[in-house]
């Protein structure tokens, strides 16, 4: 005997055919999350599970641009770590959300913003909440790409220990300090590195190339800058994981000339790649803060 059809042509009994009220409460807070953050960030404190649900979706992408904003966000965790330890909970959800993290000024409508708070040669820079920031970088414990831009040079050895065994693409620049990979102590297996603006000694160079799980490693330099990286090219021939060894050249209005003997061994190994990008319409850091994140929202 046939079922009975409802007006629009569907069975009645529809049960063994809806989705989990949990997958589509989860639909509907992602759709919030990507349309409205201001609505969708009250709708964490509805109750324990609504924010077990929307924290993930708020927290995997986070941009600390100012000092004020890198002390929030280190309260905050701080926070958190103090209820779960009082209830005894051994998870983190906003610490263990966090995938990807951007430590630094960047660009809005074409204008960089913060940028004084940031900068490396500016005395501001006293004002870095290093201790905080190491603190911030031990508890995103799931963070798979980090981005730490206009830090002094000599403030990132204050920050290697804490990068964590869960990262797999690390942003420095520009003149960011040495780049080290034994001074990593926790041990993450990075497979893109790219270096801003930065002279980095062959000895740096040579290790990041050489190392097993280096996939990519991609230096981007601004108008005038990073000629001398093609001399650092020959180590290239005996590295054995590395998949793409990319120079970036950015420039305003006449692209750089480059030797013939600068160039050698870009012919000689096709893993090299040179990139000449005209920035006519926007600057410099808003190019690099646009390819950060095609990189990781890609």
């Amino acid at each position: 005997m046939p079922q009975a059809r409802s007006r629009s042509g569907c069975c009645n009994d529809r049960a063994n055919h809806r989705l989990p009220v949990e997958i589509i409460l989860v639909v509907i807070f992602r759709i919030l999350v990507e349309e409205d953050f201001r609505t969708a960030c009250p709708l964490a404190l509805v109750s324990k599970a609504v924010h077990s649900w929307i924290i993930p979706l708020l927290y995997t992408t986070v941009l600390l641009r100012t000092t004020r904003q890198i002390e929030r966000f280190f309260e905050t965790l701080r926070d958190e770590d103090a209820i779960s330890t009082r209830l005894g909970e051994q998870s983190r959800l906003l610490g263990n959300s966090v995938r990807r993290l951007w430590i630094g000024p960047t660009v809005d409508n074409g204008i960089v913003n913060h940028h004084a708070s940031f900068t490396y040669w500016s005395s501001s820079m006293t004002h870095w909440p290093i201790t905080m920031v190491h603190q911030i970088l031990m508890h995103c414990t799931s963070l798979q790409s980090l981005a730490v831009i206009e830090l002094d040079q000599n403030k990132w050895r204050m920050l290697e220990s804490a990068v964590p065994a869960s990262l797999k693409s690390l942003w420095l620049g520009p003149v960011h300090g040495p780049l080290i990979i034994k001074n990593f102590l926790r041990g993450p297996h990075v497979s893109r590195y790219t270096s801003i603006d930065t002279y980095m000694r062959d000895d740096e160079v040579v290790d990041i190339v050489l190392s097993p799980h280096t996939r990519v490693f991609r230096r981007i330099f601004s108008e005038g800058h990073g000629e001398f990286a093609l001399h650092q090219l020959p180590c290239v021939k005996a590295a054995t994981g590395l998949r793409e060894m990319i120079l970036e050249f950015c420039y305003g209005e006449h692209e750089p000339t480059l030797s013939t003997e600068a160039l050698a061994p870009v012919e000689a190994d096709s893993r090299i790649k040179l990139v000449y990008q005209r920035l006519s319409d926007i600057s410099f850091w808003h190019y690099c803060h646009g390819a950060w994140l095609h990189e990781v929202l890609d």
